[in-house]
């Protein structure tokens, strides 16, 4: 009995993710379909495997352990940060694409449940550091470095997601948006763990010197 109920669980996962992954396919921008196919993932091996790479980082894992998920006081008062710092960018492209904050994360979070959360919580905050909008192809080669630094399986799916929708929707882009995802997988490779930074501590900071560290340290430690 109870393989027959793992089975029929298993199917009732897999027709699930299936069902969201097809929807994901033709609208790769719903965010709303995404979050639900992310939070079916966490029990997927790969997603193990994405939190034992990213700990290898030694501030990622202390982070992680710790449930490092600081926020900030006050997202109005992001505005009035120097330009060209961290914050002000943040701050103007959560505004000027009408986009919504991520809430504050919960505190009993197992640290695969941690790093997924933590993933959607930065997300905007990654897309000013590395000078990139919400299209689709900036949104695949944002994920793309996510990927190539050890993230959760979700930006598989995504980048996955929009090559597919390219092949059959914009089959004349497909070259363009490969060549986000190309560039995208080499910058994941050239820096430190996005997980191991407290971005939120370094809002007031300029966005080139946070670029700076982040390609720096990936040098350092490769040593």
């Amino acid at each position: 009995m109870n393989s027959l109920l793992k089975i029929i669980n298993i199917l009732k996962l897999f027709g699930k993710g299936t069902y969201l992954s097809l929807r994901l396919l033709i609208q790769p921008d719903n965010i709303h379909t995404l979050l639900k196919l992310g939070n079916l993932l966490d029990g997927l091996k790969s997603y193990q495997i994405s939190l034992e790479k990213i700990k290898t980082d030694p501030e990622a894992k202390k982070l992680i352990e710790e449930r490092f998920a600081v926020g900030f006081d006050s997202f109005e008062s992001l505005k009035d940060l120097p330009e060209g710092s961290l914050g002000r960018a943040f701050y103007q492209h959560i505004t000027d694409n009408k986009l919504s904050l991520y809430p504050p994360l919960k505190t009993d979070l197992t640290e695969v449940e941690y790093l997924r959360e933590r993933q959607r919580q930065i997300h905007d905050i990654l897309h000013p550091v590395f000078g990139l909008g919400i299209s689709i192809p900036e949104e695949a080669q944002l994920n793309s470095i996510l990927m190539a630094s050890g993230a959760a399986p979700i930006s598989t799916l995504i980048v996955a997601g929009s090559l597919l929708n390219f092949l059959f929707k914009s089959p004349q882009k497909l070259g363009e948006l490969s060549e986000n995802v190309s560039h995208g997988l080499l910058t994941g490779k050239q820096i430190r763990s996005p997980f191991g930074i407290r971005w939120e501590d370094r809002f007031a900071q300029p966005i080139e010197l946070i670029k700076k560290d982040l390609y720096v340290s990936s040098i350092i430690s490769a040593h």
